[in-house]
């Protein structure tokens, strides 16, 4: 329950820490817009008919996306809710970071460890801090990876399609997922 407490209050009073989310509009706006995210950099002046005030914040807009396909279309669903309100993303990557919370509960409970031990996570400012304030992708990554351990681990660990489906995903919304796919194997 504090877990959640401090996710919402962090989503209420903590001022934003990074200029990512703004990208996240941008990419799913073009997006939606029917142009490949990858195709143009921001200050293209083939999207300039796509830039609002929030464009002025993009961080490097001389460089084209480098956020993988599942992280896209994520940013696509998302800026389609509404593309110029990036408190919609930091809700959802909040709800994720929560799932990421029940995930590790599940996970130490089937590896028969104390699930009290999820307060390590589940307290640490920096996640709080990064998925809320920060706005970062990162925190749907983890969920996914967590999910595909959670899946991997109720085979015995023979990790059958669905952990493999969790897994690309993860690698699909951020990299570094790829780095535990030896564990897969």
């Amino acid at each position: 329950m504090a877990a959640v407490g401090l996710r919402v209050v962090a989503l209420e009073r903590t001022p934003r820490v990074s200029t990512d989310v703004y990208r996240y509009l941008w990419d799913g706006r073009v997006a939606n817009a029917g142009i490949n995210p990858f195709q143009y950099p921001p200050n293209a002046p083939e999207l300039a008919h796509l830039r609002d005030a929030n464009w002025r914040w993009i961080n490097f807009k001389h460089i084209s996306t480098i956020y993988p396909p599942a992280a896209q279309m994520l940013f696509a669903g998302l800026a389609r809710v509404n593309d110029a309100d990036m408190d919609t993303f930091r809700r959802t990557f909040a709800l994720c970071d929560v799932g990421s919370v029940l995930l590790l509960i599940a996970l130490l409970r089937r590896t028969r460890r104390p699930p009290e031990r999820v307060v390590w996570y589940a307290w640490c400012p920096l996640a709080v801090t990064e998925t809320t304030a920060g706005s970062h992708v990162d925190a749907v990554g983890v969920c996914l990876l967590l999910l595909a351990f959670l899946l991997a681990s109720r085979r015995e660990g023979k990790p059958g399609v669905l952990s493999g489906i969790a897994l690309a995903a993860s690698a699909m919304s951020k990299g570094y997922a790829l780095l535990a796919a030896p564990f897969f194997v």
